[in-house]
């Protein structure tokens, strides 16, 4: 006999479970992955009118996928949320045209420079609510109800109930054996320390300048997460470290950016 079994010493007795022990590794290529959404999507707009369009929408969704295996000899992959999934979704935008200067309500007589100046300019907003995505799990020992696990008010220090029921003690820890905790729970997710959601909005205010026949020269004035509204990103999620349950990480903080288009 060949492989690894050839030796005076087999490998351990977990690998000796594994499918086809003999070999140390076998790349099979099966079209078993699968994955699902199933959304409700509503939407609203209001076109152009009076310088003002806005539009808004809503999608509640789930996401299930199978694409990978809980443990190396299971049958099939293991049916779990998807690390994609946000089963509420708002978003909302807009975008007002000034009505000051040549063709608008105000002043569409002025020529020359003060023409140029009070003309073109917009304002546009984009806005955002969101439950944030599912946390990944390890090879986690766990003896207690998983629905006791979310939190409802939660801190940067306490995401989710450490205390639900893992097994924190690393002495007690398996070095091999058969996982049944999921890698994802819909429950528990990243995001804000007191909420379920994340927010954010984008704001822009432009100024459309027309040179000549051939000459559009652009200034716009953009903020990403215009209000500085924090959101917590994945807690740690290893029931054996000092950090268990804690973030650290953030979203990204308020962005400025100035700019200048011409174009002809």
């Amino acid at each position: 006999m060949g492989g690894a079994l050839a030796n005076s010493t087999v490998a351990s007795r977990s690998e000796l479970l594994r499918p086809y022990p003999q070999f140390s590794s076998i790349n099979l290529f099966e079209p078993q992955g699968w994955s699902t959404y199933h959304a409700l999507q509503v939407e609203f707009e209001r076109p152009m009118a009076a310088g003002l369009t806005w539009q808004a929408n809503y999608t509640f969704s789930k996401t299930m996928d199978g694409l990978a295996y809980l443990n190396a000899a299971d049958p099939a992959p293991e049916r779990v949320i998807s690390a994609q999934h946000s089963p509420q979704i708002w978003k909302s935008n807009m975008l007002f045209e000034f009505p000051f200067g040549k063709g608008k309500r105000f002043g569409p007589g002025l020529r020359g420079v003060p023409g140029h100046l009070i003309s073109g300019w917009q304002y546009s907003w984009i806005w955002y609510l969101a439950v944030p995505r599912p946390l990944d799990w390890g090879n986690i020992l766990f003896r207690g109800n998983i629905k006791d696990i979310p939190l409802k008010n939660r801190r940067q220090d306490l995401m989710f109930n450490t205390g639900a029921g893992f097994e924190q003690d690393s002495t007690k820890q398996l070095g091999a054996n058969v996982r049944t905790f999921p890698s994802r729970l819909a429950g528990v997710t990243a995001g804000l320390p007191t909420s379920v959601w994340r927010s954010g909005s984008d704001i822009c205010l432009a100024k459309n300048t027309k040179i000549g026949e051939r000459l559009d020269i652009q200034f716009r004035a953009e903020a990403w997460n215009a209000f500085n509204q924090l959101s917590f990103g994945a807690a740690n999620t290893n029931p054996v470290s000092s950090t268990f349950g804690m973030t650290f990480s953030t979203s990204g903080p308020r962005v400025l950016q100035l700019g200048l288009r011409a174009s002809f």
